[in-house]
This record gives C-alpha cells, sequence and structure tokens, in this order.
C-alpha cells in the first residue's frame, strides 16, 4: 500500500495511507490526482494527529448551579435565599450584692471576680470565682472542699443533709460548712450560686475554725442580698 509522509513533524516515519489515497495514488498521477491525493492525505493525517498527539477529548467548563434549589424560582429568575438567623448571644450575667458595714472589696483578674475583705484582726479574705458551666458539678466540688480540710467523699444522697440553702433576689445559694479535726484543723465555708446562662460562682473562704465563724453571720448576709442589676 502506498505511504505518505506527516504534514506536521518530518521526524516522524511514512505511515500507510488510507483506502481512498490508495485507490487514487494508483491512478496515472496527472495534475489533479496528484492534488487530490495531497488533500486527501492531509486531512486524514490531521484526524489522526501523527500518532500520540491527537486530542482525545476537550472539556468544557459546566455552567455554575445554584447554591441552593430554591434560589430559582418556577420562572428561572434567580431569588435571593433568606438571611441566615444568627445565633442568640448570651448575655454577661454579672451580679451584685451589699456588703457588711466596714467590709471592702477589690476587684479580681482571671476567673477571680472580686476579693472580699471582712473587717477585723485577722479576718479571712472570701474570694468569688466564675467557672463555666456546671464546674464539675456540685458534688465533685463538694468532696473537693471536704479533702482540702481532712474528711473523706460523700455520695449524691448525704448533700441535702450537708448545705444549708440561702434565697437571694438572684436565686438560690447552697452553703457548705466543714471543718477538719486535729489541733491544725482547717473550716471551709463555701457557696455556689449558678446564674441564668449555667455558669458556677463559688463564694469561699478557709481559715482556723475561730477566724471563719467570725465572718460566717457577715457571709450569709452578703449571699442574701445578691441580685442582678
Amino acid at each position: 500500500m502506498p505511504t505518505v509522509p506527516c504534514p506536521t513533524r518530518n521526524d516522524r516515519p511514512a505511515r500507510p495511507a488510507c483506502a481512498t489515497c490508495a485507490r487514487v495514488a494508483a491512478r496515472p498521477a496527472t495534475p489533479q490526482a496528484r492534488a487530490l491525493l495531497a488533500t486527501l492525505a492531509w486531512a486524514w493525517m490531521a484526524l489522526s494527529a501523527c500518532g500520540n498527539d491527537h486530542v482525545t477529548h476537550a472539556r468544557v467548563p459546566k455552567a455554575a448551579a445554584p447554591a441552593h434549589a430554591h434560589d430559582v424560582d418556577p420562572g428561572g429568575a434567580t431569588v435571593e435565599p433568606p438571611p441566615t438567623a444568627a445565633a442568640p448571644v448570651q448575655a454577661e450575667v454579672r451580679p451584685t450584692w451589699t456588703l457588711p458595714q466596714h467590709w471592702k472589696q477589690t476587684a479580681g483578674n482571671g476567673m477571680r471576680f472580686a476579693t472580699v475583705q471582712p473587717d477585723g484582726p485577722g479576718a479571712p479574705d472570701i474570694t468569688v470565682v466564675m467557672l463555666g458551666g456546671a464546674a464539675g458539678g456540685e458534688l465533685a466540688n463538694v468532696n473537693r472542699w471536704r479533702g482540702q480540710v481532712g474528711l473523706g467523699p460523700v455520695d449524691d444522697a448525704a448533700l441535702p443533709g450537708l448545705r444549708t440553702t440561702v434565697t437571694s433576689k438572684a436565686g438560690p445559694v447552697q452553703v457548705y460548712d466543714f471543718s477538719g479535726t486535729g489541733t491544725d484543723a482547717v473550716r471551709m465555708l463555701a457557696a455556689i450560686w449558678i446564674d441564668a446562662n449555667g455558669n458556677s460562682w463559688f463564694f469561699k473562704t478557709n481559715a482556723g475554725p475561730a477566724a471563719v465563724q467570725a465572718v460566717r453571720p457577715g457571709l450569709l448576709t452578703l449571699l442574701e442580698t445578691l441580685r442582678l442589676e
């Protein structure tokens, strides 16, 4: 079968001509025949693209689809989607209270909201701390405080008999009073108040039994005045 050269790459060997080109090549080499043969050869080589250089497919970009099915109405017009509702933002809870006469208070930093300083020589400070959420839960905190004064842990069933509830305008406050044993016994007075956002507020003081007893009435009065403003 006659061969024809590659019309685009001179370094490629000649390839067999197609059947039509072969029939034309077998006819007398008239000027018209040579022109037709050349035209057919070029067309066949362009389609085969001279070996591995041929194009097998083309990538056509797709039209962008609407972000949501409801963004296009039945008439074909684009419809703006409704704005996304913002998540509700919880207001920050800042309680306040009334200090007993001659007591002082300083602002805290970090997790400590404030430090209350009772009046009287050797009076222990009362720390006010806010922790997010349940802060481990009431039972876990009670057992931690008991461990700090040398007492053993208790279970949930024992909590009602160990706490005193103080009623305030901001809600109930649970108060615990634990005393250790021995000559170096430590007494701890601790209160828990849960705000409207579920955060835990702790009012706590610890010192010798007599020192804590001296500030106990004032702390309970302070807790009764707890309110939100």
